[in-house]
């Protein structure tokens, strides 16, 4: 029972490393590269000999100090933290005495990227505030972008997603407002976005960040931006638990990275590729993990060197060779202690103590843990203390140490419980969905049982059969023509049986984009609700207050601020129903689509050059609520690309049903596109994906100078 139990903690210690392990990889790299256009990412060369020599020059200039300086830091950033922080000293001297803005930006940066290299993510979170602030005060919009990256990748590492989109979207909008704008900074932008949507298992919204990566990475022949782009994708598939497609993406990702001759990118790849065959093919992964480990020891990167060590440790457990997993996980240990990367070095030792069990070195494994529980308990790591006590209580146990391993068994299980309950009330829709799937494999279970069953029935009639055979040859025919009756009958069953499966693994696969999708919807909703009954009510009442010390203001006669402020209230009125209004239509859900159609027509004509009309035919009665949701807002996406793309002045939507379909046109007379060009848009994939969720068929009749016609039907 023991080794039995040391097996699950080490799995599952296996898979939470490596499902995350390349999102982290790749959140750290654009990190260390934040404030360095993507372009340059791979394409600059130091010559660390000349540098030095400046920096020891008597008449080199501050300016010259502070180029040299700044560029050996980063340079020895990943590989001796010694120099690196020998040259940020210097820098920041510099910087005092000079009095210089941009050289205090640039030895701030440096603190903030030192701090992240020892997990100190708080204190690298206050620091990236302060620079965004120098940013600004200096107006260089590189700053100002790089900024803006850092704080959603520190944002990112401490699980505070909706923050780190928020400012990967910022910089992004940034980048998107630059005259010479290069392909390759959008593309970086568009991998922290996609990266960052897939740790919040927003899947929908991660491949359209990753097919928008590969788009622009083709038009622009950018082969480092394909390799993102498919490394991603893979991410994305291994998440979901389809590791052929995974692999398909990440070999794609290797063969780039072979193309362009990078050892960091060649690294991540082969890490990628051997955590899709840590659950399959064990050797395989080790074979994988060690040349992602011989990748980044040719770099120096001790911090990369410290993961992929550990991950090689943890594929070797699994394949029960603890001896030789202790070697790499010292080797990942040495590391992390070179660079002080404190959190890491508990990872480090958790895993010393484990190998060092499964060999039977109790004791030795005992010493690990103190450090070990104590880390976790001061830093609220739910999950790590949880399989720490429980490695602790197992530990004791060989060791005759029989209290402490009841007391952290105890531990273990609160610990387990309390996990438990938070994931579940964060990941009710995923459970939910595995709950609805698990009765779906039920039915297939019964209804296998249930052929057998007939299978076995009819064996035993075929020998009933063979027995009356033998008293006459009459009955004998008539029972032979019976029995290939039944074989066709047999075959019929079992051919449709096959289909069954396969069409209940097709539902399962877009189960959980069907349920995420609701899920957008129903969150649309409820922040509708909360804005509309919550800031909409307190700027009514503020309101209230300022229209009662109106007359007391207005005898003030050279101070306007009660005019000034009452419109500012108005203005935040209207801004708030307008939001409400684009998230959940109040027209929508009191009187139905085809009012709520007709309103939003009204406003486009209003607010845009061409005119909307709406015509109605049938649609007396409401259609269920959510398929009105999904028909807004195709109508309302289809609008939107009419005003981005069409450059129309006449729009007709129209909505009309028969006995069992409703039927929807949005016809313009703009300038049309190429539908082989414009297909793959993320707006007609939007289109696409809710028309086809609701079980429908879109056609798009289009050509360039002669206006586009969308038209979709779909089942009542």
């Amino acid at each position: 029972p023991c080794n039995e139990g040391g097996a699950v903690w080490v799995a599952f210690v296996t898979y939470t490393f490596n499902t995350l392990f390349m999102i982290r990889l790749i959140l750290l790299a654009l990190l260390f590269f934040s404030l360095i256009p993507v372009s340059e990412l791979y394409s600059q060369v130091i010559n660390i000999d000349s540098l030095e020599v400046v920096t020891q020059e008597k008449e080199a200039t501050p300016v010259d100090l502070v180029q040299a300086h700044n560029r050996l830091s980063r340079y020895y950033l990943t590989n001796d933290t010694t120099k690196a922080n020998y040259h940020l000293l210097q820098l920041d001297s510099i910087a005092s005495a000079e009095v210089d803005t941009n050289a205090m930006f640039l030895a701030g940066d440096l603190k903030m990227r030192k701090l992240i290299s020892k997990g100190q993510y708080k204190e690298g979170e206050a620091e990236v505030r302060n620079q965004i602030k120098l940013a600004k005060a200096l107006e260089k919009d590189v700053f100002i972008i790089g900024s803006y990256n850092a704080m959603g990748v520190i944002n990112s590492i401490l699980y505070q997603n909706d923050s780190a989109l928020y400012y990967f979207e910022k910089s992004y909008q940034a980048k998107l407002k630059l005259e010479d704008v290069k392909p390759q900074d959008l593309i970086g932008s568009l991998n922290n976005l996609g990266a960052t949507a897939l740790k919040s298992s927003l899947f929908e919204e991660a491949l359209n960040y990753y097919l928008e990566t590969l788009e622009r990475s083709e038009k622009a022949n950018y082969k480092k931006g394909l390799g993102m782009g498919h490394s991603g994708l893979g991410n994305v598939y291994n998440k979901l638990g389809e590791q052929e497609k995974s692999r398909f993406h990440h070999l794609k990702f290797l063969e780039y990275a072979q193309d362009i001759n990078d050892l960091r990118a060649l690294g991540d790849a082969h890490q990628s590729i051997g955590g899709t065959f840590k659950k399959e093919n064990p050797d395989s992964a080790i074979y994988y993990f060690k040349l992602a480990l011989g990748n980044y020891e040719q770099l120096g990167d001790k911090n990369h060197i410290g993961l992929t060590a550990m991950s090689t440790g943890d594929a070797l457990i699994n394949s029960k060779q603890p001896v030789e997993a202790l070697r790499y996980f010292q080797q990942a240990y040495d590391n992390y202690v070179a660079i002080g990367h404190k959190r890491r070095t508990i990872d480090s030792e958790s895993r010393l103590a484990k190998a060092n069990f499964e060999m039977g070195n109790f004791n030795k494994a005992r010493s690990f843990m103190d450090n070990v529980v104590d880390y976790y308990d001061n830093n609220d790591e739910l999950e790590s203390s949880s399989k720490a006590y429980h490695l602790l209580s197992k530990i004791a146990e060989q060791t005759g140490d029989l209290e402490l391993a009841l007391s952290s068994q105890r531990k273990h299980q609160l610990l387990k419980d309390s996990l438990d309950s938070e994931l579940y009330n964060k990941d009710v829709a995923e459970i939910t969905t595995k709950y609805e799937t698990s009765l779906k494999d039920a039915e297939i279970i019964e209804q296998k049982n249930k052929i057998e069953k007939e299978s076995r029935s009819r064996n035993f009639f075929r020998t009933i059969a063979a027995l009356i055979g033998i008293a006459g040859l009459a009955v004998f025919l008539l029972m032979r023509n019976k029995l290939r009756q039944s074989k066709i009958l047999r075959q019929q069953e079992n051919l449709i049986q096959t289909q069954q499966i396969e069409q209940l693994e097709k539902e399962k696969k877009i189960l959980s984009m069907n349920a995420m999708i609701e899920g957008q919807e129903a969150e649309r909703s409820r922040i509708a609700k909360d804005l509309h009954d919550g800031l909409g009510g307190l700027l009514s009442t503020v309101k209230a207050h300022f229209s009662n010390i109106q007359s007391e203001i207005q005898k003030i006669e050279k101070i306007n601020v009660y005019n000034r402020a009452n419109e500012l209230v108005d203005e935040a009125c209207d801004e708030v129903r307008r939001i409400s209004h684009n998230l959940m239509p109040g027209a929508l859900r009191l009187e139905g689509l085809k009012t709520a159609v007709e309103h939003l027509g009204q406003e486009m004509s209003v607010a845009h050059s061409f005119t909307v009309r709406v015509e109605t035919i049938g649609m007396e009665n409401r259609m269920e609520e959510s398929k009105e949701i999904f028909v807004y807002r195709i109508i309302q996406e289809a609008l939107n690309n009419i005003i981005k793309h069409a450059d129309a002045t006449d729009v007709l939507v129209q909505l009309s049903e028969t006995e069992s379909e409703y039927h929807f046109i949005v016809e313009d007379d703009g300038k049309g596109f190429d539908p082989l060009q414009i297909q793959s848009g993320l707006g007609l994939k939007s289109i696409q994906s809710r028309v086809d969720f609701l079980k429908g068929n879109l056609d798009i009749d289009t050509k360039e100078g002669v206006g586009t016609t969308l038209s979709w039907h779909i089942p009542k």
